[in-house]
């Protein structure tokens, strides 16, 4: 039987931090650092479920993303 650790820093500021600590939850991590601009987590686990809780995050991170980027006034929009 095989685990394997990772440790992700992302960058989240204060607002985006609930989320992800909700997923680190889900997927039995832990938060080993916190600073006003990022949080590093650890996670243990087989490749699958390491590789499913980084597609998780990447999907909020791109969704977060968007939603900041979107235009916000008509003459924004791209033509």
């Amino acid at each position: 039987m095989t685990r394997e650790l990772i440790m992700v820093k992302i960058r989240a500021r204060d607002t985006e931090r609930q989320p992800i600590l909700n997923v680190t939850e889900i997927f039995h991590g832990k938060i080993v650092d916190v600073t006003h601009d990022s949080m590093v987590i650890e996670l243990t686990g087989h490749q699958d479920k390491l590789d499913a809780f980084l597609d998780l995050l990447q999907g909020m991170r791109s969704w977060s993303w968007q939603e900041r980027e979107l235009p916000v006034c008509p003459e924004e929009l791209p033509m």
